[in-house]
């Protein structure tokens, strides 16, 4: 063939085979290119966006550093879904390999309980590697909450909302949870959180735990054998064993907290007197003694132990290095539940101090439970059926039940700085977004930095 000079770079040699020419050499192309057919990149076609077809229409590109994919209940081809009384919903496969998968490829282990650092495992025997700090403010960096269910009026929600903590913007997340959920609690490990009692009506009691995949924001549902839906995983009565996904007992607006040391979570009140707990290993659920029976709780937990409050007679701590169930006194202490605990990683939390629709908080040690100075009130007008976001070094209210004429389920925002106690009420770029208010949902709270390491 003759020369071809594109740009400044001379291409002696271009080989033809068939309707094929291969160029041997780099080119430099300062015009447009024109061309019909295919883009391929080593015999694959290049694609600068996953897969569309009608099924992801309105769904939220996601990455994960590497692989681009739709985010949405309605994202993924292969996705199985199903239809309830609140439309359809979708709960991704059950794989074992990328960012929507159940658990990446890595090596199998022995089946062994998550220590805080290095390996951890999961019930299939899958072994994960993490690399976390020495202290506990610091063994992960928070970077983000959700706040997922809720309700305004007698409508319960199934929607999640993010809300990113470097630059206080909450984004919508869509209809995510299988269930609508109101009157919830709920906790979260290193890389999901769990929603307990969503029964898909304006309150009510269930047994049926919900989840969401702390990095996407995600539905997760699994049944039998990983098919969508509740139950126990190793496909038994859940009560046969003892243990499953769902709770053993109903609940109706319980109290939940974390332990995120020993990757386990607990729950009280809310109709059985017994504790509920979690393993965020596992997904199995099991019953602890002691707690309260309660409606209308509230929890929060800090480095050692968690609390759990019903009402000014009804409370106690967990122990986590031995599960011990205990109740307890705190001068100053009172209200009935409905006003929301704030959990912090600075070695006390916030209590709600007072009763629905109100003003005041308790700060106190938890560690040794004791009141640290007096009563405090809010920044912003007086409230209950908070939803209540851990963070790193402030947290969030993310909606409420608010007082005004008729009281009334809102979006306001605030959020608390820990060094001061201070409050810092927000605008529309923080409040939740896809209702006009919400309140008496959860809030779970991940890093990144660990979050990315492992999608489920």
């Amino acid at each position: 063939m003759s020369q071809v000079n594109v740009g400044t770079t001379q291409l002696n040699t271009l080989t033809s085979g068939g309707s094929t020419i291969s160029i041997p050499k780099n080119i430099t192309v300062s015009g447009n290119i024109n061309f019909t057919g295919d883009l391929l990149q080593n015999g694959v076609l290049f694609e600068t966006l996953p897969s569309q077809s009608p099924k992801t229409a309105g769904g939220i590109l996601m990455s994960d550093g590497k692989n681009a994919f739709w985010g949405t209940t309605l994202a993924a081809e292969g996705d199985v879904g199903g239809n309830n009384n609140f439309g359809y919903y979708n709960s991704y496969p059950t794989t074992t390999t990328g960012a929507g998968g159940q658990n990446p490829t890595v090596a199998s282990g022995d089946y062994l309980p998550y220590s805080g650092e290095g390996s951890w495992y999961d019930y299939n025997g899958s072994q994960y590697n993490i690399t976390v700090g020495s202290q506990f403010r610091y063994r992960s960096i928070f970077t983000h909450s959700f706040l997922v269910g809720g309700y305004r009026g007698s409508n319960p929600w199934r929607s999640v909302n993010q809300c990113y903590n470097a630059t206080d913007i909450t984004i919508s997340r869509g209809d995510q949870l299988d269930r609508a959920a109101s009157y919830v609690d709920g906790n979260f490990g290193d890389f999901n959180g769990y929603v307990y009692g969503t029964v898909n009506s304006y309150g009510g009691s269930g047994a049926s735990v919900s989840s969401v995949n702390l990095h996407t924001g995600t539905n997760r549902t699994f049944g039998p054998n990983g098919t969508p839906g509740h139950g126990d995983a190793y496909n038994t009565t859940p009560d046969s064993i003892g243990a499953s996904m769902d709770t053993w007992d109903g609940t109706d607006d319980p109290g939940s907290a974390s332990g995120q040391t020993t990757q386990r979570g607990y729950t009280a009140g809310g109709g059985p007197g017994s504790i509920q707990r979690m393993n965020f290993i596992t997904e199995m659920c099991t019953r602890l003694g002691g707690g309260f029976s309660n409606s209308g709780a509230t929890g929060s937990e800090g480095e050692y132990r968690c609390h759990l409050f019903g009402d000014t007679g009804s409370r106690c701590y967990i122990e986590f290095s031995n599960e011990s169930v205990n109740s307890y006194s705190l001068s100053g202490w009172s209200g009935n539940g409905w006003k929301k605990n704030l959990s912090t990683k600075w070695g006390f939390c916030y209590h709600g101090n007072s009763n629905n629709v109100t003003l005041p908080w308790l700060k106190f040690n938890d560690t040794n439970n004791t009141a640290i100075g007096g009563q405090f009130n809010q920044a912003d007008i007086s409230s209950g059926e908070e939803n209540m976001a851990m963070g790193q070094d402030w947290g969030y209210c993310l909606g409420n039940y608010a007082s005004g004429t008729g009281n009334y389920q809102n979006n306001r925002t605030w959020k608390r700085f820990h060094a001061t106690d201070a409050d810092v009420v927000l605008g529309f770029k923080a409040e939740p977004k896809g209702h006009q208010g919400q309140s008496s949902g959860c809030c779970f709270t991940g890093a990144f930095s660990v979050t990315g390491l492992r999608y489920q």
